[in-house]
């Protein structure tokens, strides 16, 4: 069965940003801030989820949902480039950026949806990890494995 981790590394008001190493392949994730698990206005929890590949009426198309998060349903990976786009969901993204109107954001959710389809395979089952990433690990993706973001901020 296939596992992929999510590395939360900043935590802002408005947004909560990670990355997942698909296998040499960094996709950012961006997640709505903590708001104490908050149904669609918060990110999740951190823990081990399974995962399940269900259509999405919504989106019209199989993805990826994080099962027995706690007071919570529906939480998907899904594309989405702006945290406004995001009711409690993940959004893997290729390229970190951002914007003083916006924010923090990322691009090419499509197509990072897709690498994070192709790694989990076919389904039906899989698992994510959420984690703080490890400050002492010097954690974080590359530039070069990354789309060409900057690597995340480490601590002082």
């Amino acid at each position: 069965m296939n596992e992929v981790s999510v590395h939360r590394f900043l935590y802002l008001p408005t947004c909560t940003l990670g990355y997942m190493n698909l296998n040499g392949l960094v996709l950012w994730v961006l997640e709505r801030p903590w708001l104490n698990n908050e149904p669609q206005t918060s990110c999740v929890p951190l823990g081990r989820y399974p995962l399940k590949l269900e259509h999405s009426p919504a989106f019209n198309r199989l993805l990826w949902e994080l099962k027995d998060v706690p007071g919570r349903s529906e939480v998907k990976f899904h594309p989405a480039n702006r945290v406004k786009e995001l009711k409690g969901c993940l959004a893997p993204g290729m390229r970190l950026a951002s914007d003083p109107a916006d924010g923090a954001f990322i691009e090419d959710s499509r197509r990072a949806v897709e690498h994070l389809h192709d790694h989990l395979g076919p389904g039906p089952d899989a698992f994510v990890t959420i984690l703080n990433a490890s400050p002492a690990s010097g954690a974080g993706p590359s530039p070069e494995r990354s789309g060409g973001a900057d690597r995340p901020p480490q601590p002082a």
